[in-house]
């Protein structure tokens, strides 16, 4: 069975920090740039795959969606976004092991991938993954730690 996602009702509000203790997110405020650096943190001691969806540009209304960042055990992976709404992130390890959230997007094994989200993209059950919401509305910096 297909699944048909859409980017119509995002909620700039961010739902839920990363498993595995104590939040996961640190911010700093816009020196209005209009961008946000995110620095991707994996606290484990396996590799990790990063996916992630965000704006295409400041007040564009096309979605990216890419993926997969491999971030070496305790190092960080950074990315300059627009910081005008918010961004989704999923990852996965090598062990199972997996931190997202409810937001549902299409990924692709093995990738890389790299696609403008539409209303109409399908895909398996199996590449529909649950993304975090992360708010970087006005800010400068954002860390997402995905902790142990």
């Amino acid at each position: 069975m297909a699944a048909i996602l859409a980017l119509a009702s995002i909620s700039p509000a961010w739902s839920q920090t990363h498993p595995g203790g104590g939040g996961g997110y640190t911010s700093k405020p816009s020196s209005g740039s209009g961008m946000v650096n995110v620095h991707l943190c994996n606290k484990t001691s396996l590799k990790i795959y990063v996916a992630l969806g965000y704006r295409e540009s400041i007040g564009s209304n096309n979605w990216i969606v890419e993926g997969w960042k491999n971030i070496s055990p305790y190092s960080c992976f950074d990315i300059r976004v627009p910081n005008d709404s918010v961004i989704y992130d999923y990852a996965e390890d090598d062990e199972d092991g997996s931190w997202g959230g409810d937001f549902q997007l299409c990924v692709q094994h093995p990738g890389p991938f790299r696609r403008v989200n539409s209303g109409d993209y399908t895909c398996d059950a199996k590449e529909l993954k649950g993304f975090a919401t992360v708010d970087v509305t006005g800010l400068a910096d954002k860390t997402v730690n995905f902790n142990p």
